[in-house]
């Protein structure tokens, strides 16, 4: 598989030093994009995401030069050099580089990137029948918590309670036990019409198809409220669903609750975004 690492093509293997900073301690971030018909859905708010995200750890992003139109041909150059289909999951990678000191004090604001492709077939939405509240993950809101980074461990773990319960996804709490998102994508639910989202307070992270449900609901007409919620309020809802950069999730049934996943409000949702 060929990969684009700090302005050269490489193939199946990265040599890393043992300093390595995302090695050692995490020290980075990363973007999950879907190329679909050809084209990277939501590119510029990834990008926005990516920069805004690498000024609050400190790294040096503008030295990278990444424009929409840079990163825009090396995606197209990686899938042509993968043959890969138009319908292709890619992975931005940014992590700080390695600098002769030990410890966690980071020395040096210099980025390596590295941009990754893989077959994705795109969907509009999917039905998820066994979610559950996970008993093993508390998160809790930070400078970084709305960014995605490489200290990945609470949905790392999450992600295993998830396939030792043999469910499709769980929902993850924060400290104070207020929803807060799923294992990989942000939670909505819809109350008489109107939808509601756990606000960035309880630690999930700020996702581009969040932030694309948000926009639509301004455009479409339909009030939305980011909010601080305990889990027993999905009780009264009368659809649960949850979204990320790859599309929407219905939720089928959640703990015992059971909800429709044929609902106006979504339906308008889903087909005003996937048309974008």
């Amino acid at each position: 598989m060929k990969a684009y690492f700090n302005n050269d093509w490489i193939e199946d293997t990265l040599e890393i030093s043992l300093k390595d900073r995302a090695l050692q301690f995490g020290d980075g971030l990363f973007e999950t994009m879907i190329v679909k018909n050809g084209k990277t859905r939501f590119l510029n708010d990834h990008l926005k995401r990516l920069r805004e995200g690498a000024y609050a750890i400190g790294l040096d992003f503008d030295h990278l030069s990444l424009s929409e139109r840079h990163l825009t041909e090396i995606i197209e150059e990686l899938l042509r050099q993968n043959n890969t289909p138009d319908q292709a999951r890619v992975k931005l990678q940014l992590w700080r580089k390695a600098a002769n000191a030990s410890g966690y004090s980071p020395r040096n604001t210099g980025a390596n990137l590295l941009v990754t492709a893989y077959p994705h077939t795109a969907f509009d939405y999917k039905v998820r029948s066994k979610v559950a509240l996970s008993s093993k993950v508390s998160l809790v809101a930070s400078t970084t918590s709305r960014f995605k980074t490489m200290s990945a461990l609470p949905y790392v773990i999450a992600s295993a309670e998830c396939l030792q319960r043999g469910m499709d996804d769980l929902v993850l709490t924060d400290h104070r036990g207020f929803m807060s998102e799923c294992i990989s994508s942000n939670l909505f639910w819809v109350l008489d019409e109107t939808l509601f989202t756990p606000s960035l307070s309880t630690g999930c992270i700020e996702g581009i198809m969040r932030g694309q449900v948000l926009k639509k609901c301004l455009e479409l007409g339909i009030e939305v409220f980011e909010v601080e919620k305990s889990p027993g309020i999905l009780t009264s809802a009368d659809a649960v669903f949850s979204v990320n950069a790859a599309g929407f999730y219905l939720i089928q049934a959640l703990q015992k609750q059971s909800y429709v996943t044929k609902h106006l409000v979504v339906n308008q949702l889903i087909e005003s975004i996937q048309a974008v």
